[in-house]
């Protein structure tokens, strides 16, 4: 498949808008123009009966070897072309050796293909926990609650922020109960995390995260 036929296949896949946005240029499209002539100004001389067998087009570049002198320049919102965003982009080029140059204003986002972190990932916590919620402004069976919370243990979560199989995590959220019985309460909340490992190991530069939280209180008389 030759560059002609990609185009043919995007403009038969994409809306009018989309392909408007991808093909076009702003204003009067000069400047789209003057970089359409200037690659059609390169002519590629065929050399015929060479040795192939060991082609290296490869330079260093930005501290970092590439395969071949070629950048991917930045697209804003990749999203509108593919559900994952600049994700697979910067997937395939890494994969080929080439560079890229991400626009910030593609989903997911910098930090997030950064980290790898493009999709869910299936990761675990588990360690010792302190509580403690309160109960306030009782309304029949229905009782919001603020809680604040502290815990230590083991994750399998590779960040760069903290970097160790350690991490502690201080808790503060807001929610409400509904007692089912007196003893028995479905409960719902929000909560802001904060995670690091306590300067057990380097970098401990820490992160917070935002969760929804919902489940079962059951209370001993």
């Amino acid at each position: 498949m030759n560059l002609h036929e990609i185009i043919a296949k995007a403009r038969a896949n994409l809306n009018q808008n989309n392909w408007d946005y991808i093909v076009g240029g702003t204003e009067t499209e000069t400047t789209l123009r003057r970089n359409r002539m200037a690659l059609d100004s390169i002519a590629f001389r065929p050399r015929v009966l060479r040795d192939v067998s060991r082609i290296d087009a490869s330079v260093n570049q930005l501290g970092r070897k590439l395969r071949l002198p070629v950048m991917l320049a930045p697209v804003g919102s990749l999203e509108s072309f593919h559900a994952d965003g600049a994700a697979p982009i910067v997937r395939g080029a890494n994969e080929f050796g080439a560079a890229h140059m991400l626009s910030s204003v593609s989903e997911p986002g910098l930090e997030a293909i950064y980290q790898h972190y493009t999709k869910p990932n299936g990761t675990y916590y588990a360690g010792l926990a302190l509580s403690g919620r309160y109960h306030f402004l009782s309304l029949g069976r229905f009782v919001p609650y603020i809680e604040v919370l502290a815990a230590a243990g083991g994750t399998n979560l590779k960040v760069m922020e903290i970097n160790s199989s350690f991490a502690f995590w201080l808790a503060g959220g807001v929610g409400a109960s509904y007692f089912v019985t007196d003893n028995v309460a479905l409960y719902a909340g929000y909560r802001l995390i904060h995670v690091s490992n306590g300067h057990t190991s380097d970098p401990n530069r820490g992160f917070e995260a935002d969760t929804g939280v919902a489940g079962v209180s059951f209370y001993f008389k």
